[in-house]
């Protein structure tokens, strides 16, 4: 260990995002059966322009969108009554705000949820973020993005 001619310590990489997104997915599964949980779901958004699309093949063709969580009513299949980013992130972006808006927007709904973890430092700290909701006046109706913080000694628990 000490000479380094050789590895002894073989690191590994756990995507918390994913099992973030997996616990939601569970969590919203189990506590609200009463909604069809759709997850990573693509959507075309935008396609290339035509002289491009010549050269392309049609995978290559549309650039698509991906969701995290949506939740469908089961009368309803036009659109979602419940659309969720899980962001595995210490605060939401300004960035993240534009992602989601674009897909309250392609879904044609008003409401979108962000939800984050509880971040180690506000813990340490003895803070925590407060829910929030942010509004764009600029459509009509008005949409709206609710930003949910959830404490990451919940998801850790419930995986074991």
């Amino acid at each position: 260990l000490y000479k380094f001619r050789k590895s002894s310590i073989n690191s590994f990489f756990i995507p918390m995002y994913q099992v973030f997104e997996m616990f939601l997915e569970q969590l919203f599964r189990k506590y609200f059966p009463e909604f069809e949980v759709d997850t990573q779901t693509t959507k075309q958004a935008w396609k290339k322009q035509e002289e491009i699309d010549a050269e392309l093949s049609d995978e290559e063709k549309a650039y698509n969108i991906r969701t995290d969580i949506l939740l469908w009513s089961k009368d309803s299949e036009t659109v979602p009554e419940y659309l969720i980013d899980a962001k595995y992130k210490p605060r939401f972006s300004s960035a993240d705000r534009y992602e989601l808006g674009f897909y309250i927007h392609e879904y044609d709904t008003e409401h979108g949820f962000a939800i984050l973890p509880v971040s180690p430092e506000d813990k340490q700290n003895n803070q925590s973020p407060t829910n929030t909701v942010i509004t764009s006046k600029k459509h009509t109706p008005p949409i709206k993005i609710h930003i949910k913080y959830i404490s990451n000694g919940l998801y850790m628990c419930h995986l074991k």
